[in-house]
This record gives structure tokens, sequence and C-alpha cells, in this order.
């Protein structure tokens, strides 16, 4: 058998490093895929949970007024609260609203979230008001985390989310 030259065994180094290249990018693309797979499976699962806290709260909370306020909540979805500090991402959150229009908000028009929640990435997530932040992994711990929120909601927590709207208005 006759030796390799330099340029053959330069071709087939070539050419064996060129494979292992394409095998590396391969597997690269097949790992990316089946992470976006994941998050997407994720994903569903997310919103189908959160759907089912938007039944919960429409069901519970839709039409509920506050004591000793009045204030009527509405049940609703949001993609993002600047009032809680929340971005959107690719899950929407079910939000507990009230309306309210005098001087405590500086006569502004509008919804204003008392707290929003959500299923994400195996938690159930509530923001609420002044910052409050709670993560709880069963549905039924959420329903009670809600309706402590929910009744404790009086005067002197709605002077804070009051607070919170004038603020983020005088920052425009």
């Amino acid at each position: 058998m006759a030796e390799m030259s330099d340029r053959e065994r330069l071709e087939k180094l070539a050419s064996g490093k060129e494979q292992a290249r394409q095998e590396s990018r391969a597997w690269e693309q097949q790992k990316q895929a089946e992470e976006a797979s994941r998050r997407e499976e994720g994903i569903k699962l997310d919103k189908s949970k959160t759907e089912e806290v938007m039944g919960y709260c429409k069901q519970t909370f839709q039409g509920f007024r506050l004591v000793p306020t009045r204030h009527e909540i509405n049940v609703d979805t949001v993609g993002c609260s600047i009032i809680h500090g929340i971005e959107a991402d690719n899950v929407e959150y079910v939000c507990l609203n009230i309306t309210h229009w005098g001087k405590e908000t500086d006569n502004f028009q509008g919804m204003i979230p008392l707290l929003v929640t959500r299923y994400r990435n195996g938690e159930y997530h509530i923001a609420g008001i002044g910052g409050a932040r709670f993560r709880m992994k069963e549905f039924e711990d959420l329903k009670q985390r809600l309706i402590q929120l929910i009744s404790d909601t009086g005067e002197d927590s709605l002077r804070v989310l009051f607070g919170i709207v004038r603020n983020l208005l005088a920052n425009r």
C-alpha cells in the first residue's frame, strides 16, 4: 500500500474536521429545537393553568364590592402592570381591578389593578399592592391567598395604591 501524500492527508484531515463541524452544528440545532419545544409546551401549560385561575377569579371576585369602600372588582387579563413592576412575557396575568375617580388618584380615570396573578414555571404567582409578592405550588393555596388579600383590602391599602397611581401620573 502506498503512503499518503501530504496533500491527501490534508484533504482527509480537512474533510474529517468539516464533517465533525457539521455534526456538531446538527447536534446543536437539534438541542435548540428540543429546548424550544420544551419552552412551548411549558407556555401552553402555564396558559392553561392561568385560564383556570381566570375562571376561579371571575366566579369568585367579579362584581364583589370591597368592604368598607364599596369599590367593585372587575376581573380581566393584562400582559404587564406598571403598578406592580411586571413586564410582559408570553403568559398574561389575571388582573383584579377597581375603578376610582377622585382627587386621591389625581382624577385618573380607568381601571386600577389591585393585584395580578397567574401560573408560571410550576408556580402560582401573585403581585399585590405595595410590591407584595407571593408564590405557591398548589391551586388551593392560591385561592386562599387571593381571598385573604381581597378581604384585607381596605381604606389604608387603597390609600397606598392611589399614592402609587398619583406618583406614576406625576412622573409621566
